[in-house]
């Protein structure tokens, strides 16, 4: 009997290590494909000004970027220029060319004054949710409105948010917050964290921008709520409610790496006898380790970072049967990102129009493709900002809008860490799920990206299809784009001429020869491309600070009359 008992107990086990050894190869083949068939493009677009006037030209470039590289996925990139009602001013569509486009849009010099928005994308990004899309608050000013802005009360929203997600019983936990007005812009505050029963249980008060983190210990069946002062006077804000049973994810940054510690709660501790913490950057599995807890309440583990690359990493907890348990996001900040380069002068004028010529030099051999903005030094904006390290490493992987991401790359100091890491804690994963990854929840790819600019349709006489020949077109367009192109016409009528690349308008010349070359009357039915409807009906949504007031944030009016002033002359 003893043997038998023996044998079965080691069967048992065998199927248990069965069991995770094959969910471990699912997380990685799920992220296999998942990097594979459904990677993330990310839009970055620099601009030559931070706000403009009406009647101005807005003049970029665009970068697009995937998996740590230029972006080759795409051909074609469309970019919208909204009101804050979602309301289309320009839409248009560029080719990439060696990832990426340059471009510019035409203010009207009749657009009223207030918030407008740039949103751009490619085909392949629309298959997704509107967190794939770019989107970017455009302020424009017209000087001739002079009446006063009415000032609003202000109102503050404050959240909290549990780290790796939940409030545990009895688990001391690190909670982040977040406080902004009703603008998005932040809000520098500090109060209390109370208990129901009127116990103060910790003081709190913001690091950067808004957001900072306090540090207690839950007990179940209590209510936690924060307690401020504001302009509107006392104000107090509820906390997640605590759970009896769960377990706490705490992430610290260590050198060269980071330190996990994984907490379960003492009630129910059997349910979590056994589990598995993985992390991953850019959809590649960096780490997979099953953590048996054994007779301990916590369990440290160690991550070497210093080899990967830049961004953030994101670590979840699964429970025995797949199923996710805790998330949190840190990031990894090695600098492989940051170029040496130094600008030259190599002719300087002081005078008004005088000549300047600059030099760009960099130290190494590594192709690169550049812009530069040349901007009034004595401007100044609502301290909002980013730049192409805070969109493609950072805001594009997180919810919701972020104020002035770009300060966060500015140093690499204990304190920009802290506040980096706090900043982390209160945005979630914008991406793929991990029960959509895990079960291949993809949506169906619904547009494509046809070869740059394409042109088909069908050729028809009398009113019906033509079998078969050839058309030959003449195509024109802006820039002196001027060429022939033979086309063949299927037995159907349809025709095909793709990989065209210009800018502007083009006008279409045609002459149509049937199969027989004899040439015969021919009247050409353009197919309408589908992306050019997703343009006008395809609208922006969550506009986030739709109502930023940035008039007020503005110090020198005196360069925004002048370029009125300017836009003026050149429209008269």
């Amino acid at each position: 009997m003893r043997r038998l008992k023996n044998i079965k107990l080691v069967v048992f086990i065998l199927l248990i290590f069965s069991v995770r050894h094959s969910y471990g190869q699912t997380i990685e083949k799920a992220l296999m494909n998942t990097a594979a068939n459904h990677s993330a493009e990310k839009i970055f677009i620099h601009y030559d000004k931070e706000y403009y006037v009406a009647g101005e030209t807005i003049w970029f470039k665009v970068y697009l970027y995937n998996n740590t590289k230029p972006d080759g996925l795409s051909n074609t990139l469309y970019l919208q220029f909204t009101n804050s009602k979602g309301e289309v001013v320009a839409a248009q569509k560029y080719p990439v060319v060696g990832a990426t486009v340059k471009g510019n849009i035409n203010i009207p010099d009749s657009l009223p004054q207030g918030n407008y928005y740039i949103r751009s994308f490619t085909p392949r990004m629309l298959n997704y949710d509107e967190s794939f899309t770019y989107q970017k608050n455009i302020f424009i000013f017209r000087p001739i409105n002079t009446s006063p802005a009415t000032k609003l009360p202000k109102t503050i929203s404050l959240t909290f948010f549990p780290e790796s997600g939940h409030l545990v019983d009895g688990i001391l936990s690190v909670v982040a917050f977040k406080a902004t007005d009703q603008w998005g812009t932040p809000e520098e505050i500090n109060g209390t964290i109370k208990s129901d029963d009127g116990t103060n249980i910790a003081s709190f008060k913001t690091y950067h921008d808004g957001i900072g983190k306090v540090q207690f210990k839950p007990i179940a069946g209590k209510k936690y709520i924060a307690e401020v002062e504001t302009e509107a006077g006392k104000r107090t804000y509820n906390l997640a409610a605590v759970e009896a049973v769960g377990i706490n994810l705490k992430i610290q940054d260590e050198p060269g790496g980071k330190k996990f510690q994984l907490t379960r709660s003492a009630k129910g501790a059997e349910v979590f006898d056994v589990l598995k913490i993985v992390a991953v950057i850019n959809n590649q599995l960096i780490y997979e380790n099953e953590i048996a807890f054994e007779d301990y309440p916590s369990v440290i583990g160690h991550i070497v970072t210093d080899s990967l690359p830049s961004g953030i990493l994101h670590f979840t907890v699964f429970d025995k049967t797949g199923k996710p348990l805790a998330e949190r996001l840190s990031f990894v900040d090695n600098g492989e990102y940051r170029g040496t380069g130094e600008i030259v002068a190599i002719k300087k004028g002081t005078d008004k129009r005088a000549e300047n010529i600059f030099d760009l030099n960099f130290t190494d051999p590594i192709q690169r493709s550049c812009s530069v903005s040349i901007i009034d030094l004595a401007s100044t904006t609502d301290g909002d900002a980013e730049n192409i390290w805070s969109r493609l490493l950072l805001t594009t992987d997180l919810k919701g809008y972020v104020y002035n991401p770009a300060w966060y790359f500015e140093k690499q100091n204990d304190s920009t860490k802290l506040a980096l890491d706090n900043l982390l804690l209160t945005h979630g994963w914008t991406r793929f799920s991990w029960d959509k990854i895990l079960a291949g929840d993809f949506p169906a790819k619904q547009y494509n990206d046809e070869s740059l600019i394409t042109v088909k349709g069908k050729v028809t006489e009398n009113g019906k299809p033509v079998s078969g020949g050839k058309l030959n077109i003449f195509l024109e367009a802006a820039e002196l784009f001027s060429r022939p192109y033979e086309v063949k016409v299927d037995p159907a009528g349809n025709f095909l001429l793709d990989s065209l690349v210009y800018r502007g308008k083009g006008e279409f010349f045609y002459a149509y020869t049937d199969k027989n070359e004899k040439p015969k009357p021919g009247w050409v039915v353009l197919e309408s491309n589908p992306m050019d409807k997703i343009m006008v009906n395809v609208l922006p949504v969550n506009l986030e600070t739709a109502g930023r007031k940035m008039e007020g944030n503005i110090a020198e009016k005196k360069e925004i009359d002048a370029r009125a002033q300017q836009v003026k002359s050149m429209l008269n």
